[in-house]
């Protein structure tokens, strides 16, 4: 029988209800009362062993708070008992702590993360259904299932691509599909994004800024950022990697000043390019200095950075393939 070890966060997956508001209150059950609620894994199949990490609605999750995560993760994978790791987590920021362990978890056993739109006491909830889907694929005998992956409303998805494209429906994820899971069976379709980067041994994440682009946006946060203190700076821009042109002075003078300043883009697909000539374009950019975030989205880029100054890697537009 495989045994695996399931960490809780907190989360929406994890919320009870306030009897006064009516409003969900995320976090507030424990792995032990969660995982004491799911009844749908019989004890036949898969042996559980639960640990609370946090009890955290996900947007208070920050850069300290995944150094530990993966302790926790690392402390149970090198158990020769444990055959992998289901994590619950709040879907807010689901998406960047699934990308962090990618780069950061160099073991082969599968890491999978979950979470869910609704709180488990709500009519349709897909907290329990989700949990299901994340211990039945981290106790799959497939090769393909190794790694770190995110499981959501029956599909697997690579962490390197996913984002949250939904705030309430239950299929809320989307972007780097790579199989389902179909009433306990696992189908694979393609292999995951393999993380290029590694940080198995990362002392600290660097302190990493981002700043959204929209029209006729003054330099401000650029400034701001420049004085603060942040060691990298990500930007996402229009299109294919722009700002506007106004931006330009203070962007060189942060990267003049030491500051790792990478360019993305809001567009859910593509990647930034110097297709253009023009004051503020992704070519103006790169020729002062900034370094291209390629096809990775901003949040994702923001943690990558992070890892590569924090475990002092060298930076460049090679990183973010």
């Amino acid at each position: 029988m495989k045994k695996i070890a399931v960490i809780t966060t907190g989360g929406t997956i994890a919320c009870t209800t306030d009897p006064e508001t009516g409003r969900s209150i995320a976090g507030k059950l424990t792995g032990e009362k969660l995982l004491g609620a799911y009844k749908d894994l019989s004890s036949d199949q898969v042996e559980l062993e639960v640990f609370s990490a946090f009890q955290i609605p996900s947007n208070a999750m920050d850069f300290d708070k995944l150094l530990l995560l993966k302790s926790v993760v690392e402390s149970f994978l090198i158990r020769t008992d444990i055959s992998g790791v289901v994590i619950t987590h709040g879907t807010d920021t689901l998406e960047e702590t699934s990308y962090f362990l990618s780069l950061a978890i160099t073991s082969h056993k599968p890491v999978v993360n979950t979470g869910s739109q609704r709180i488990p006491g709500e009519i349709g909830s897909d907290s329990f259904a989700n949990i299901r889907d994340a211990i039945t694929l981290a106790a799959a005998d497939q090769p393909d299932c190794s790694g770190t992956l995110l499981v959501f409303n029956e599909k697997i998805f690579s962490p390197r691509s996913v984002r949250k494209v939904h705030t309430s429906n239950v299929d809320g994820f989307a972007g780097g599909q790579i199989g389902t899971i179909d009433r306990g069976e696992v189908f694979i379709q393609c292999t995951a994004t393999a993380a290029k980067a590694c940080f198995d041994t990362l002392p600290a994440l660097a302190v990493v800024q981002l700043i959204k682009a929209a029209s006729g946006m003054s330099d401000l946060f650029i400034r701001a950022a420049s004085t603060s203190n942040a060691q990298g700076l990500v930007i996402e821009g229009f299109g294919r990697g722009h700002v506007p042109p106004g931006w330009l002075p203070a962007i060189k003078a942060a990267v003049d000043s030491g500051m790792k300043v990478v360019i993305t883009s809001a567009c859910d697909q593509g990647r930034v390019y110097p297709a253009y000539e023009y004051p503020g374009s992704f070519a103006d950019l790169t020729a002062n200095g900034v370094i291209s975030g390629q096809d990775l989205d901003a949040k994702k880029a923001r943690i990558l950075l992070a890892c590569l100054i924090g475990s002092g890697q060298a930076v460049d537009s090679q990183s973010f393939l």
